[in-house]
């Protein structure tokens, strides 16, 4: 298991969903978890995959309480998971009410 943060990042939706259908569980839970660092720390993944099992599924609970998308599939065709979101919560980007504040 890969629970390191990798700096690969596929450079298209597509070649990243036709990436995965040739990898074996392994290598696809090593992406999956490479994708989601972009939007949960590494202690936070850790902790599900301890409490919830080293799983894809796992995995995949995160990235629905995050984005609020089913799985990763979803996501990845969605929103492509090249670029972290950290001003994302259960999908609502605070963007705009972060910088409203900053400006007070």
């Amino acid at each position: 298991m890969n629970m390191q943060n990798s700096t690969h990042k596929p450079k298209t939706k597509i070649n990243q969903l036709n990436q995965l259908q040739f990898m074996n569980s392994k290598e696809k839970f090593n992406q999956v978890w490479d994708d989601v660092m972009s939007i949960a720390t590494e202690e936070e993944m850790r902790l599900v995959c301890n409490i919830n099992g080293t799983s894809i599924k796992s995995l995949e609970s995160i990235i629905h309480v995050r984005t609020s998308y089913s799985t990763y599939d979803q996501w990845v065709e969605m929103e492509g998971c090249e670029e972290p979101k950290s001003n994302v919560i259960l999908g609502v980007d605070f963007s705009d009410s972060i910088n409203q504040l900053k400006q007070l």
